[in-house]
């Protein structure tokens, strides 16, 4: 690494710079920048505002940063002024640490190595999220906060209830039925009747705006390819799409069928030592959200193979085979995978998913139905 290392205390933007890189922060900017002559310009601390100005006079170069919440943002904003974005991940600029500065972790430091990194052409750069994904992935993100607050208050209301003698039936959910319960209960004090049902208006209140979010989600999703093309695929719908149209992204980046669930941490961990084979668990990389949704839309299908309403496909063939053969968790998993092998074959050659072709591997069929003939 170069050690021609020079300190300033503002941005050059006349400098031929080769790649910059940038350690984020929540107010500014620690920034390295690497010129075409080998010169290493560190400065501590830039606002983001005054970076965005000065990134609008360079001439168009390389960034690099790590991912973290003003990631997306910040590559749009590059982006829209001609310059390239790498956002690499924080285990690459850990070992670029310990392996060149022997350790001693630091903003500029962090900022140096992921220059150095923006440098490598072999690395792989996480992708970085448009506007529109960034939009829905709010809504998404929304609704669950939402969700996540209704049935923690409806936990809390239940118990406090039960304290004082009074039993919520589980498929008692009307705010109606709810309030005239807890004000019939006479042998509850008036003080905690009226915080009772201040809980209940609380939680239902949550619930409709979720209800509320899924219906613009909804919306929001109608004119996405990606989203109309997932919800044909049995078990996937509108919250799965969504999500799967946020973290996909553009589907030529990935090869391979097998990829996309690697994408999404649905496939095991290799622990092969000593040519032996050895599998572990699944390694759950990826959007954590997104991965849930999946196991949850294959466990949905299992369940409707079972009751018998999924039609007679090579599908359900494949379910009834794997089911003989692996546990029911991993059964979940396999199906999951599968959903995901299923959508790469939709997006990747532009057709809607067939049920008399779904499961059916593409080596077995002929050339004019490879072809979409």
């Amino acid at each position: 690494m170069s050690t021609k290392r020079i300190l300033a205390n503002e941005i050059d933007s006349n400098l031929d710079y080769e790649v910059i890189g940038l350690d984020l922060a929540k107010q500014n900017v620690s920034f390295v920048g690497i010129t075409t002559d080998g010169e290493v310009i560190r400065i501590d601390r830039v606002d983001y505002s005054v970076l965005l100005e000065k990134a609008a006079e360079m001439a168009p170069t390389t960034f690099g940063m790590e991912p973290c919440t003003e990631m997306n943002w910040l590559c749009n904003e590059l982006k829209q002024r001609g310059h390239i974005c790498k956002v690499f991940s924080g285990q690459a600029v850990q070992a670029q640490i310990q392996a060149f500065f022997s350790g001693q972790k630091n903003d500029l430091n962090d900022a140096e190595a992921i220059a150095f990194l923006a440098k490598d052409d072999r690395l792989t750069s996480i992708r970085a999220k448009t506007q529109e994904q960034m939009i829905l992935q709010s809504l998404c993100a929304a609704r669950e906060l939402h969700l996540k607050h209704s049935k923690a208050i409806l936990v809390s209301l239940k118990g406090q209830a039960q304290a004082w003698g009074l039993k919520i039936a589980k498929a008692l959910s009307s705010e109606a039925k709810l309030l005239d319960l807890i004000e019939s209960a006479s042998n509850v004090p008036q003080e905690v009747r009226e915080l009772l049902a201040e809980q209940v208006k609380a939680c239902k209140l949550t619930e409709r705006k979720a209800n509320q979010l899924k219906k613009r989600i909804e919306e929001k999703i109608q004119n996405n390819p990606l989203c109309q093309m997932a919800q044909k695929i049995p078990g996937i719908g509108p919250m799965t799409a969504a999500n799967l149209a946020v973290t996909i992204g553009d589907i030529n980046r990935f090869d391979k069928p097998k990829k996309l669930p690697a994408y999404y941490g649905l496939v095991p961990r290799n622990l092969t030592t000593g040519h032996v084979e050895k599998m572990g668990r699944i390694t759950k990389r990826g959007d954590k959200r997104t991965r849930s949704l999946l196991v949850q839309s294959a466990n949905v299908l299992l369940i409707l193979e079972s009751k018998g309403k999924l039609p007679k496909c090579q599908l359900q063939k494949w379910i009834a085979k794997k089911r003989r053969e692996l546990s029911y968790c991993r059964l979940v998993i396999a199906l999951a995978a599968k959903l995901l092998r299923i959508l790469w074959a939709c997006l990747k050659y532009g057709k809607d998913f067939d049920i008399r072709r779904a499961g059916i591997a593409r080596c077995n069929l002929s050339t004019e139905k490879r072809l979409g003939i």
